[in-house]
């Protein structure tokens, strides 16, 4: 029997099942062995995180330069007055050349990348599922001479907030039916 030995020390096993557990509410068994999996995803979204608050950093910096720069060529700049025959005439200069097509440009590739972030999202749902029942404990068992099935063992959980994704299941008692938790979202209410 081969035993892998693992990157993670059993206290950083720990310590990271006690933070899950503390801020978020999940529950993760330490002998997990997606535990360096949630474990990378959890750092990466840290560093994501740090990297957008000095993007923003970076943008305030800029917009503040900019600003006083533009305030000061602006003052220097003659006003000059334009007067109209009638509001849409003034609607269409203020508008300019290109306006529509650059509402309908901006409109057209905001609805493409949200349309395409919609999709990375179930991508990425169907991998993480896809990762969790390939890692998942099988057992092939046979029915006959021609036929084979193979089993995912699960246990049962007391409800969905206590079970582990890949490991437990729940009876439901209003559809007479199991549920199988195989991802956990974190979602955002507006209360």
């Amino acid at each position: 029997m081969i035993t892998e030995k693992s990157m993670l020390s059993e206290q950083d096993k720990r310590n990271f099942c006690a933070l899950m557990l503390g801020q978020y509410g999940l529950q993760i068994d330490v002998e997990n062995e997606l535990l360096p999996m949630f474990l990378v995803a959890y750092r990466a979204a840290q560093i994501s995180e740090e990297t957008s608050l000095k993007t923003k950093e970076n943008i305030e910096q800029i917009i503040t330069h900019f600003e006083k720069n533009t305030a000061a060529k602006i003052s220097k700049l003659e006003m000059k007055q334009f007067h109209f025959s009638s509001s849409k005439n003034a609607f269409w200069f203020a508008f300019g050349k290109y306006g529509v097509s650059v509402v309908v440009i901006s409109i057209l590739a905001f609805s493409g990348w949200l349309l395409n972030r919609m999709d990375k999202k179930k991508e990425q749902d169907i991998e993480h599922i896809s990762y969790l029942l390939e890692k998942s404990p099988v057992q092939e068992k046979k029915l006959n001479d021609t036929i084979a099935i193979r089993l995912i063992t699960l246990f049962p959980a007391k409800d969905l907030q206590s079970s582990l994704a890949g490991k437990n299941y729940v009876y439901s008692k209003d559809c007479n039916c199991i549920e199988i938790p195989l991802i956990f979202l974190e979602s955002y209410s507006s209360k």
